[in-house]
This record gives structure tokens, sequence and C-alpha cells, in this order.
């Protein structure tokens, strides 16, 4: 997880927050998109095989975007808790 340090001379605290929600809407747009190309038996006339591997890349794929979201959104929240930032001044021997 990435953890940036609220100090004076960066971006606000706000401004951290706003850009990972900017990321987990424009993942949101990709996981919608995605929706649209999922394997369907139509495109896979004769080949069950291809048609199952291929529907088990879209799941990682998906998954992949699903997580990312999540880890983003695991960063908002905490760059939000004021609590945080007393966490990672101990850990880097940093005040904020």
């Amino acid at each position: 997880m990435m953890r940036p340090i609220i100090t004076m001379n960066g971006d606000t605290r706000r401004e951290l927050v706003e850009q990972r929600i900017a990321a987990m809407r424009g993942i949101a747009t990709a996981m919608e998109a995605m929706k649209q190309m999922s394997p369907d038996g139509r495109n896979y006339i004769g080949n069950p095989p291809r048609l199952a591997a291929d529907k088990a890349i879209y799941a990682a794929r998906y998954a992949a975007l699903s997580q990312l979201r999540d880890e983003i959104q695991e960063e908002a929240l905490a760059i939000q808790s004021p609590a945080s930032e007393a966490g990672q001044a101990a850990e880097t021997g940093a005040e904020s």
C-alpha cells in the first residue's frame, strides 16, 4: 500500500484522497468496459476449450482490476485517517 506522509510541502490530505477516487473511477470504467467484452459462447461455436480458457483469462483480468480498486480504496481510507500519520511518523522516525 502506498502511504504518503502529509506535510506542508506536499499534496493535501484531500488532494491525495481525490487522486485515489479519480483512479478508482477510472478502474470502475474499465471494469464496466470489460463486462462488454466478456467471452460469450456465440463467439466460440465449436470450440468449448477455447471458451473456457478465455473465460479464465477474463476472470483473472477482472479480478486484478477489482483487487487494484480495493487496494486504492484502502489507501484513500488510510489517508483520511489522521491516526495513520502517527503510525507513519513512528515507523519512519519523522514527525508530521
